[in-house]
């Protein structure tokens, strides 16, 4: 009797797990079609009527990387590359034209770029790509707009204080005409409140966002994924792991979502791939410039 009252209660506990999976994957499966019914429309945008977006940050086989030299080189292989420029505020809040946190791995400098002004910035020297100090400079952003004015432009804007934000939008006001304007950051935040000041602009996916949605994807839920972004960007691969799940690429595909990719042709991308991707993020525009021709 002691087993049988064991058996039975063991039966019981199998029987509530399974119903248990059934009701949670059966409500999965009617969220999953709910989000399938809703489609958004396409977003009308100048630039999605546009070529292939094949944004450089420079050209580093020719010159290194944030300098002057190299977005000169990048045009000169394509004029109709977007120059794609890394931008971060120095502690008197000039925005200057770099993408690292620390100054060691491209400069002769020390420490945060955060932590200098832009006048002690101004003397330090750039690497090239195998570390040897050249005699290119950090330029001011609005150099870089002044030297290299430009109707499409992408830029990545690295900061996450809201009073470095408002300097960046006055910076941005030295743009004449119609400008059309691609922007990222690594902190939603900031993209969050230059969107609220400019909706005319593009806006890409921050690290962030993209964990939730492969985390939503994972669960088979990301047609009800937040994708408040205008456009998709990622490398290729995180930590190892690849980022772009073809459920994942679909849904972008269905949501009208265009997919860039941060990519220096280390790593060969196949045909179906390479069919879905709107652009490309990159600082050896010579490898993207063949994937523009697919």
């Amino acid at each position: 009797r002691s087993f049988m009252s064991i058996w039975d209660s063991t039966f019981r506990l199998i029987f509530i797990a399974i119903a248990s999976l059934i009701v949670v994957g059966g409500g999965l499966f009617t969220l999953r079609q709910v989000g399938m019914t809703q489609v958004p429309p396409p977003l009308e945008h100048p630039l999605m009527k546009g070529p292939f977006w094949l944004m450089a940050r420079g050209d580093t086989d020719s010159a290194p990387l944030f300098s002057a030299q190299s977005y000169t080189a990048a045009l000169e292989l394509d004029k109709s590359i977007i120059l794609a420029v890394d931008v971060r505020p120095s502690k008197d809040q000039q925005w200057m034209v770099f993408g690292r946190y620390a100054l060691e791995s491209h400069t002769n400098g020390k420490g945060a770029l955060e932590a200098l002004t832009a006048a002690e910035i101004s003397k330090l020297f750039l690497k090239d790509k195998n570390g040897n100090v050249t005699d290119q400079k950090i330029m001011r952003f609005e150099d870089f707009l002044r030297n290299f004015p430009s109707e499409r432009l992408a830029v990545i804007v690295h900061t996450a204080e809201i009073s470095g934000v408002k300097s960046f939008l006055q910076t941005m006001q030295s743009r004449s005409g119609k400008p059309q304007t691609l922007i990222s950051s690594p902190n939603q935040s900031t993209l969050r409140v230059l969107r609220k000041e400019q909706p005319e602009w593009l806006f890409g996916s921050d690290p962030s966002t993209w964990t939730r949605l492969s985390l939503m994807s994972a669960l088979f839920l990301e047609p009800l994924a937040d994708m408040w972004p205008d456009y998709m960007i990622t490398p290729l691969r995180t930590a190892g792991v690849f980022n772009l799940k073809p459920r994942l690429v679909a849904e972008f595909r269905r949501r009208h979502k265009p997919l860039v990719i941060e990519a220096d042709g280390d790593e060969a991308l196949s045909d179906d791939l390479v069919q879905e991707i709107r652009g490309v993020l990159t600082k050896r525009p010579r490898w993207a410039l063949k994937l523009r021709s697919h």
